[in-house]
């Protein structure tokens, strides 16, 4: 809730800006804030209500469809053999971790300052 109330207050102050940009991001500004409020009323509000009425809190069980079926495996698959291997590799080597990002985002700024990338 925090996070929404913090990026409402930084949109807020677009609307007091003078001049062209003004003038362009007032309209900006006016669509996140609306949206930001709207989303926290319905998650702080309307969504738990959705939930306490939800077939998913029953303890019903019922046969998932073959839908369902192979998109849990597919991701219980990917959490055992990707996931969980490259998480335990990063707390392993936590440099790495941090300098394999950083790399890209070295070649990313030196592709656009190349123009590689437009």
């Amino acid at each position: 809730m925090a996070s929404i109330l913090t990026t409402v207050v930084i949109f807020t102050t677009f609307f007091f800006l003078e001049g062209g940009l003004g003038d362009r991001t007032r309209d900006l500004a006016f669509v996140v804030v609306a949206t930001l409020l709207i989303s926290l009323v319905e998650a702080t509000f309307i969504l738990p209500a959705h939930i306490a009425h939800s077939r998913a809190l029953c303890n019903h069980t019922r046969r998932k469809n073959i839908i369902e079926r192979v998109s849990d495996k597919a991701l219980k698959t990917i959490r055992t053999k990707v996931y969980g291997p490259a998480l335990k590799f990063v707390i392993q080597y936590p440099l790495i971790g941090i300098a394999v990002p950083l790399a890209l985002f070295i070649i990313t700024l030196g592709a656009l300052q190349g123009s590689l990338i437009k």
